[in-house]
């Protein structure tokens, strides 16, 4: 018995203000993960910061997941612990794969954005935000990670991919200032 259980014993997966048809494959999938995670307060923790798609504070994980705020943080423990979520430092959490998913995303936009422009040395900052779709608070730690190993680098007041052709030379001009 819970705050997902109805009177009748039945477990409540989710609820929607909007008609759901039959047989969408996206829906059939995400009601089956959600009905697997139901006993697993981590999977089911997991799943909500998920669909948050943004950084969000372990009481709002609780309200969207629908579950006590005590069963939410000790399931974040154990998704920290895993490297499922990651809490910045202001104390909200992101699901890492979506991080991952913004850090393709940047990647694929500096990409082209070489491609558009191959003699510019790379895109500014605010170039590169307007262009990602990203969730609140999922486009910073997506973007250190990404310098920080190296899969995007920083050129003057740029962000580049390792080994663009522009790139190089623009670290060749700043060497010899």
């Amino acid at each position: 018995s819970g705050i997902n259980t109805t009177l009748g014993g039945g477990r409540i997966l989710d609820t929607s203000d909007k008609r759901l048809r039959r047989n969408r494959p996206w829906l059939i999938e995400k009601l089956t993960a959600m009905r697997d995670a139901l006993d697993s307060p981590p999977d089911w923790a997991s799943i909500h910061l998920k669909q948050a798609a943004r950084a969000v504070t372990t009481e709002t994980l609780a309200r969207l997941a629908r579950a006590p705020l005590a069963r939410v943080a000790d399931a974040l423990k154990t998704l920290t612990a895993k490297r499922t979520a990651r809490k910045m430092a202001d104390g909200t959490l992101i699901c890492s794969e979506l991080i991952e998913q913004t850090a393709a995303a940047i990647v694929e936009a500096i990409g082209q954005f070489h491609q558009e422009n191959p003699t510019r040395a790379g895109m500014p900052r605010a170039d590169l935000l307007a262009r990602i779709d990203a969730g609140a608070g999922l486009f910073e730690p997506a973007l250190e990670g990404m310098l920080a190993d190296g899969r995007v680098v920083l050129a003057d007041t740029v962000l580049a991919l390792p080994g663009s052709a522009t790139q190089s030379d623009v670290f060749a001009a700043m060497s010899q200032r």
